[in-house]
């Protein structure tokens, strides 16, 4: 989704889902990357990355992407545990 205002582009939401092997994802993340291209456009990107803070893929993505950050993790697995 991309929000604009007046013919502007002001930010766009990409929302993703990693696969859950690790075999799979670095390779999801770098063709992110790919789509999200080299550009200043502020993206917010939400979703299911199946990784850890630490992890390969998430060290990967911190590379080309900055935001704020989350804080303490909090695994949500399984949901139907959520409170």
């Amino acid at each position: 989704m991309t929000l604009r205002s007046d013919e502007r582009i002001l930010f766009r939401i990409v929302g993703i889902h990693f696969y859950s092997t690790e075999r799979d994802r670095p390779a999801q993340a770098k063709r992110t990357e790919h789509l999200l291209g080299d550009n200043d456009l502020p993206t917010i990107l939400p979703g299911d990355f199946n990784s850890q803070p630490g992890d390969s893929v998430v060290t990967y993505l911190s590379e080309f992407l900055s935001g704020a950050e989350k804080g303490e993790y909090t695994s949500r697995f399984p949901g139907s545990m959520d409170v």
